[in-house]
């Protein structure tokens, strides 16, 4: 892909997450103007984006208590 696909691909998924879950693969479909390849990139992103867990995102009790139970 061309520099200027990932930009694309980019802009899309960041709108995309900031749009309820269920609005977003409408969202890129929308927006990918039936491009297949552009579309599946970008709701593998989101896929990907909405499995990974950052410990920001848990309670730091939570995270704690992950920790020293693997301890």
């Amino acid at each position: 892909m061309q520099t200027a696909d990932w930009q694309k691909i980019e802009k899309i998924f960041f709108k995309a997450v900031s749009l309820p879950a269920e609005e977003q693969l409408e969202f890129v479909k929308k927006c990918s103007d039936g491009n297949d390849e552009l579309y599946c990139e970008v709701c593998l992103l989101i896929d990907k984006d909405s499995q990974s867990e950052c410990f920001l995102d848990n309670p730091i009790f939570k995270t704690g208590t992950k920790i020293l139970a693997s301890e």
